[in-house]
């Protein structure tokens, strides 16, 4: 039987730091490192195994983009409610001072939660301040 490595190569590609020797020796139970010589089990196992692996970062990466969104525009509302000219490096810069990081995509699923809350308080006391 032969195959079409295609899909194989598409989803490799999708991982980085991924090799094709190293995932064919785990899927053979290092008795080879040549896809031509898996058996037909092995392979199709390693490629779902693949395609689940990528469907997941596609997803935790648009729940990144959300957050980091979410972010940004917690800290600019409270910026406005004080007053404040801001510009997005500006906010990024006060996200990663928030989650003690040096990059804003650096910021970690959790710390992006955690900081989006923070400054929704912190925009509820600004406008308490306000009526006051």
């Amino acid at each position: 039987m032969t195959r079409n490595y295609r899909k194989f190569y598409a989803l490799l590609a999708q991982l980085p730091g991924a090799d094709k020797e190293g995932l064919v020796m785990q899927f053979t139970e290092g008795r080879t490192d040549s896809l031509t010589a898996m058996h037909t089990h092995e392979y199709q196992l390693m490629v779902a195994m693949l395609d689940g692996k990528v469907r997941t970062q596609h997803v935790r990466g648009n729940e990144f983009d959300l957050w980091r969104k979410r972010v940004m525009a917690s800290i600019g509302r409270w910026l406005q409610l004080c007053n404040t000219e801001h510009t997005a490096d500006m906010i990024k810069a006060i996200a990663c001072r928030a989650a003690q990081r040096k990059a804003f995509n650096d910021i970690t699923l959790s710390e992006l939660r955690a900081v989006y809350y923070e400054f929704l308080n912190k925009q509820k006391v600004a406008k308490r301040i306000k009526n006051l």
